[in-house]
Parts: structure tokens; sequence; C-alpha cells
């Protein structure tokens, strides 16, 4: 967003090139995260961290985990609960519980571009008073992603 808004107001030359890694630019196949978020409870997730001022990480830990139950929940509920056993030791799991809050405008805002799929439209969200195109950005560019990344895959 920062580099569309230097191209908007014609500072791009203040870039040299531009690396994103495992970054959601484009929600339109976003998995199971689309199947479960919707313009109302985008709306009542916003409300519930504005009333709080900010999302608790514990909640935002939640919403990874629902980003890969099978890894994340079904897993641990089968192996702990139905079988009695110690849950092995898993990066994501020690990552995931190492939380963080995120201030209400933010989550807001987090929400909306999500739900409008406003960053793939020129002109859908805006950064400082500038549409956002992220056609305009002509800057040698370096992207990864992750095959496997349960927010962002590599489609």
């Amino acid at each position: 967003m920062v580099a569309a808004h230097l191209a908007h107001t014609g500072r791009q030359d203040q870039i040299a090139a531009l690396t994103l890694m495992v970054t959601v630019l484009d929600q339109s196949r976003a998995g199971l995260g689309s199947a479960v978020i919707d313009e109302r409870n985008a709306r009542l997730a916003a409300a519930a961290s504005a009333a709080r001022g900010y999302l608790d990480g514990r909640s935002l830990a939640e919403v990874f985990a629902w980003l890969r139950p099978n890894d994340l929940i079904w897993n641990y509920w089968v192996n702990n609960y139905l079988l009695g056993r110690t849950p092995p030791p898993f990066d994501i799991l020690f990552w995931n519980a190492d939380t963080t809050r995120m201030a209400a405008g933010l989550h807001r805002d987090f929400l909306q571009m999500g739900v409008s799929n406003a960053l793939a439209r020129p002109g859908g969200v805006t950064m400082l008073g500038s549409p956002v195109d992220l056609s305009a950005i002509d800057r040698d560019s370096y992207l990864v992603a992750g095959i496997t990344d349960h927010i962002c895959p590599w489609q």
C-alpha cells in the first residue's frame, strides 16, 4: 500500500525494489477463510474489538487455528481428548501461542479489506488519501509464497 501511495504521489523513485513475503493481495481464493467470514461476521468481529479497543491476541490465535483446523484443532482434539496422548511439538502451535493484541482500528481495516477484496481492485481502498492501485507499482519485485501456507497459498 505504501508503494502504491508513493506511485500515486509521484514519489515511487524512493523505492528501489519491493519484497512481499506470504502477502495476501487477492482474497478471491481465500479458501476456508472466505467460507467462514462474511460482511455480517466482519461487522460483529469489528464491533467486539472496538468495544475493548483491541483484538485480544488469544482471539487472533483462534482465528489462525481455524485456518488450519486439521493441523491445529482436530488433530489435538482426537489425540489429546479422545486418546489421552501428550501432543507432539509442532512449530506452528508454538508460534500461534505467542500472541499480541491488535488495535481495533487495524482489525476493522483488515476485515473490511478482506471481505471486499479491496487490494485486488484499483482504488478499492485508500492510504493517506491516495487510491491504492497495485498495478501502478513498477519497481522490481521479489515475491515469496508458501505452497501450504494457510493464510496465503501460492495460487
